[in-house]
C-alpha cells in the first residue's frame, strides 16, 4: 500500500498489534510496550511526557480508513483499531447493498434497465472485452502471465511440471522442553527419555513453568527434533505462501527430515532457516563465499574491504539487535534448484523471505544480480546478503548489503 509505504512507524505499529491480534490474546497490550518493543524507546520511557505513540496511532486509525475506502475498497475484511485501546480487530466489510438485495420478495418488481452508457462506458466495455479475450486466449495456449510486478520470480521459482510440486521445507531444530509430570519418569506425558532437572538448577529453571506445569511434582527436561519451529520461519512460509499464490506455482510443505537426494533431485526446493537445521542441507550446500555461522554470517572469500565475518550483535536477554540473513539459490548436478531464505536467527529468516517476497523491495536486487552475471541470461548460482536490524525477536528493518554471483544459467 502505498499510504503505509510512507509511514513506516505506523506501518510497524499495524503489523504489531495485528499479530498480536491473530496469536495471542491481545488485552495486555499498553501504550509502553508499543513505545519500547515497536517504537525502540528505552524501558524509562513515560507516556506522561512523550506522546509519540498516542500521535502515531491516531494517524493510524486514520490511514486504515482511507486505506480500506481507497486501495482496499474490494477487500472482504478491515482492520480497525477502536479508539481508547491498542487492540486491533478483523470485521467483515458489510455490504448495505447486497443486504437489500437478499430482502428483496420473490415478487419484487424487476430493477429498472440501467441508463445507457456514452461513449466512454462503451469504450471501457470494449476495453474489459479484449482484455477478457487475450486472457482466453493465453489460457488456452497455456501461457501464465505472471502479476505486474511478479514477472522477475519467473528466473527463480518455475512452475513445476505435473504431477511434481514445489517443495518448501521447514527446519528441525533441537529444542529443550521443560515440563512437569505427575512422575520422575516422565511416562505420563509421553516423556520417557526425558532428564530429571538437577535440584541446584531448579530456581534458574522454574521461570519456564505455566501454569499445567507448575502443579506436578517433578520437573523434567526433553529434547525434541521434530515438534517445533521458530516464528521467523513461520512468517517466511507465510510470505512465500502468498508469493507463490500470486504466482500459481503449486507447492507442499514438508520437514527436513523427510528431504534426500532423491526428493532434491525429483523437485526444486525452497529451504526455510539455517541449513543447520536441515540434515540434507547441511551436508550438501555448495561451498559458497557466504556461509552461516552461530556468530553471524561468515565469509570465505573476502573480496577487498570485505569482512571475514558479518557479526550478529545481542542484548542482555540475549536476543538480537544486528542480525543478517541470506538469501542463496544454487543449481543441483541434477538439474532441480535449491532455493535458501535464512539467518542464524529465526528472526532473520522471517526478514529474508519478506524481502524476496515482496517485487518491490527484490526488483532492485534481482537487477543487480542480472547485470552481475554474463551473457544476459540469469544466474543460477548466487547469494544475497541482508542486514536486519531486530528488537524482541522482531526484524524492524532490512537492508541490502552486497551479493555474488557464481554460475550463469546454461
Amino acid at each position: 500500500s502505498e499510504l503505509f509505504r510512507k509511514a513506516p512507524q505506523q506501518r510497524e505499529i499495524m503489523l504489531y498489534l495485528a499479530a498480536r491480534a491473530l496469536t495471542e490474546a491481545p488485552g495486555s497490550v499498553s501504550e509502553q510496550e508499543i513505545a519500547c518493543t515497536v517504537l525502540g524507546r528505552g524501558p524509562d520511557f513515560d507516556p506522561g511526557h512523550d506522546n509519540i505513540v498516542r500521535s502515531q496511532m491516531r494517524h493510524l486509525r486514520q490511514r486504515l480508513e482511507e486505506y480500506f475506502a481507497t486501495e482496499g475498497a474490494e477487500e472482504p475484511e478491515v482492520l480497525r483499531i477502536p479508539k481508547g485501546s491498542y487492540i486491533a480487530a478483523f470485521e467483515p466489510r458489510s455490504d448495505p447493498q447486497t443486504a437489500r438485495i437478499d430482502a428483496a420478495p420473490p415478487s419484487a418488481a424487476p430493477p429498472p434497465a440501467p441508463p445507457r452508457r456514452g461513449l466512454a462506458g462503451r469504450r471501457a466495455w470494449l476495453a474489459l472485452l479484449a482484455l477478457l479475450t487475450l486472457g482466453s486466449l493465453l489460457y488456452l495456449r497455456g501461457i501464465h502471465t505472471a502479476p505486474s510486478g511478479y514477472e522477475i520470480y519467473r528466473d527463480i521459482l518455475r512452475p513445476p511440471a505435473p504431477p511434481s510440486e514445489l517443495r518448501v521445507v521447514l527446519g528441525n531444530p533441537v529444542v529443550m522442553l521443560y515440563a512437569g509430570s505427575p512422575s520422575s519418569r516422565g511416562e505420563e506425558i509421553g516423556a520417557a527419555d526425558a532428564i530429571p532437572i538437577p535440584p541446584q538448577l531448579a530456581s534458574a529453571f522454574s521461570k519456564a513453568a505455566n501454569r499445567a506445569d507448575k502443579v506436578m511434582p517433578h520437573h523434567l527436561i526433553q529434547i525434541r527434533t521434530h515438534d517445533y519451529t521458530g516464528l521467523g520461519d513461520a512468517l517466511a512460509c507465510f510470505q512465500l505462501g502468498r508469493l507463490l499464490h500470486q504466482l500459481e506455482i503449486p507447492a507442499e510443505l514438508t520437514q527436513a527430515r523427510f528431504v534426500n537426494w532423491d526428493s532434491a533431485r525429483r523437485h526444486d526446493l525452497v529451504i526455510i532457516g539455517s541449513p543447520h537445521t536441515h540434515d540434507w542441507a547441511d551436508r550438501n550446500v555448495p561451498q559458497h563465499a557466504y556461509s552461516i555461522v552461530k556468530l553471524g554470517i561468515q565469509n570465505r572469500d573476502p573480496l577487498p574491504g570485505e569482512p571475514g565475518l558479518y557479526p550478529c550483535t545481542w542484548d542482555s536477554s540475549g536476543y538480537p539487535t544486528t542480525d543478517y540473513a541470506l538469501i542463496w539459490a544454487w543449481k543441483t548436478a541434477p538439474g532441480s534448484r535449491i532455493l535458501v531464505l535464512a539467518g542464524p536467527s529465526s528472526a532473520a529468516t522471517g526478514a529474508a523471505a519478506t524481502v524476496f517476497s515482496d517485487p518491490a523491495q527484490f526488483q532492485p536486487i534481482h537487477a543487480r544480480l542480472k547485470a552481475a552475471a554474463r551473457g544476459g541470461a540469469f544466474p543460477s548460482d548466487w547469494q544475497v546478503l541482508l542486514k536486519v536490524e531486530v528488537r524482541d525477536n522482531i526484524p524492524l528493518r532490512t537492508s541490502y548489503v552486497t551479493h555474488r554471483v557464481y554460475r550463469s544459467e546454461l
